[in-house]
């Protein structure tokens, strides 16, 4: 079937769906039927995109993924410095900045032994607990580890200030 039929067939059958919406096609509450075909059709499209995808960034992208299976075996004790984007898939902020994101992982990709752009998806259960470690208040966040960063109770982002001020001075 050409595309040209897809699409007239795919017009015929939201035109029938309005016109039940014409003819008070109701459940009995108020929600026309077509409402209620367009809000299921979008949460079932909701629902198989985050079952597909398990974030904002893939395979295809220069951003790692990362969650709580694997974060400390990408980001803590190693000599390259990573940065980790918080972030939650459904915030529309989140969203509209990921091709930024995905843009920064790629334009610095010959660094890739110094610095590892990385991503974490906060709105996955099993990644709650790391965001409430880090004081993820906002979506998206970012934060800068240092090489050979380590658990424990540090002042994150001391380095950083530190390194800007010894590059100020030079």
């Amino acid at each position: 079937m050409s595309s040209s039929k897809l699409i007239v067939v795919g017009c015929l059958i939201q035109l029938l769906l309005l016109l039940l919406l014409v003819s008070d096609g109701t459940d009995g509450a108020g929600v026309s039927l077509y409402e209620k075909h367009l809000l299921k059709r979008q949460a079932d499209s909701a629902v198989s995109s985050k079952d597909e995808n398990t974030g904002l960034y893939d395979s295809n992208d220069s951003v790692i993924s990362l969650n709580a299976a694997n974060l400390k075996a990408q980001v803590y004790g190693k000599s390259h410095a990573s940065l980790v984007e918080f972030y939650n898939s459904y915030c529309g902020f989140c969203r509209r900045y990921a091709p930024v994101w995905k843009q920064l992982a790629s334009d610095i990709l010959g660094w890739n032994r110094q610095v590892k752009v990385t991503a974490l998806d906060c709105s996955r259960d099993e990644n709650n607990a790391i965001c409430r470690e880090f004081e993820v208040m906002a979506y998206p966040t970012i934060r800068f580890f240092a090489p050979y960063y380590e658990d424990g109770d540090q002042k994150i982002g001391e380095l950083v200030l530190l390194e800007v001020h010894v590059l100020k001075r030079c």
